[in-house]
């Protein structure tokens, strides 16, 4: 098991689910304009191999039964053979979140900005809404947590007049595609493009340090905080989100980065190992610094892992949260 100072740990946690701050008023999205957008997201998801419809179920909350896009989402899950449920928490299952953003708007129309997340695997895609209320996507769809390099979107839903064709998108190694909006030029070329996935950081226990180390040299540690899971558990738990709503009142959005690194080091039983819950219990706190307002960009998040604790002072079973400030 992973050993830990049972001192630390957290109150009984009551629920593990990050409740997305929902816009019920996403700008003049008709039924149909929903339900194209959620057969764009379903599309990619059934095509990722560890969301395979046969042998994913998907869990979607109850107080989120009236949302519209939920509702879309859901239904277009179910119809392509996903199990679906309704719960109360999202205590167990991979959980269906999401939040918009309006960008730009222009003489072409309003942008949406999407972001998606199924359990540790998130999604992101702007579409575009033109005056006369036709949907097209308007970026890439990014993908986070998962191998989407044989994602095929299939644009030519949206319009009779879509063209199906696949155009490069150069990502620096180094980029993180979710925490970069597509620039106006490369947006404008087509609506169709492929599918970016994210390219994986380094186990920070092998690389004795940190894959960030470079951007954080232009920061100063401002607070930091240490959130404590269960042994073998993914749960974020009540208390943990009360101390990450209290950390994120000392940010600025102007001048912070977060830098997150999941921790798992000691035997575990789980499958998937100390790696899963590693990458697992950073993904959950990134979600809930997400859905509190703080942007994919300014989230730098990382793993350390091991069978045994080795001579570093990260926590066995944790997720260390630093406030960086710009120098």
């Amino acid at each position: 098991m992973e050993n830990h100072d049972a001192s630390l740990s957290p109150p009984d946690e009551q629920s593990s689910s990050v409740a997305p701050e929902l816009n019920s008023s996403i700008p003049q999205f008709s039924s149909e304009a929903l339900a194209l957008v959620a057969a764009d997201i379903a599309n990619a998801l059934k095509q990722i191999p560890s969301l395979a419809p046969s042998k994913s179920k998907i869990s979607f909350l109850t107080s989120h039964r009236t949302d519209g896009f939920t509702a879309a989402v859901k239904s277009k899950m179910q119809s392509i053979g996903y199990q679906v449920r309704w719960v109360v928490d999202g205590g167990s299952g991979a959980l269906f979140q999401y939040r918009v953003g309006n960008e730009v708007a222009d003489e072409s129309g309003q942008r949406t900005r999407f972001d998606v997340a199924i359990g540790s695997i998130e999604l992101r895609r702007t579409y575009l809404q033109s005056p006369h209320g036709a949907v097209l996507p308007a970026t890439p769809l990014y993908v986070r947590g998962a191998d989407a390099s044989k994602v095929e979107l299939n644009d030519a839903t949206f319009s009779k007049n879509s063209v199906k064709s696949r155009i490069p998108l150069s990502v620096p190694p180094e980029a993180n595609p979710l925490g970069t909006l597509v620039s106006e030029a490369l947006a404008a070329k087509k609506v169709t493009m492929p599918v970016t996935a994210l390219p994986k950081v380094q186990n920070v226990f092998e690389l004795g340090s940190s894959n960030y180390r470079n951007t954080l040299s232009k920061y100063r540690v401002v607070a930091d905080q240490v959130l404590t899971f269960a042994n073998d558990s993914l749960r974020l738990g009540t208390y943990n989100k009360q101390l990450i709503q209290q950390f994120v009142k000392r940010y600025d959005p102007v001048s912070d980065v977060v830098s997150i690194i999941g921790c798992s080091q000691g035997p575990t039983r789980l499958k998937g190992g100390n790696a899963a819950l590693a990458l697992g219990r950073a993904s959950r706190v990134r979600e809930a610094l997400l859905f509190a307002g703080v942007k994919p960009e300014k989230i730098l998040d990382e793993g350390c892992w091991a069978g045994d604790s080795g001579f570093n002072s990260l926590p066995a079973r944790g997720v260390v949260v630093t406030l960086n400030r710009q120098i």
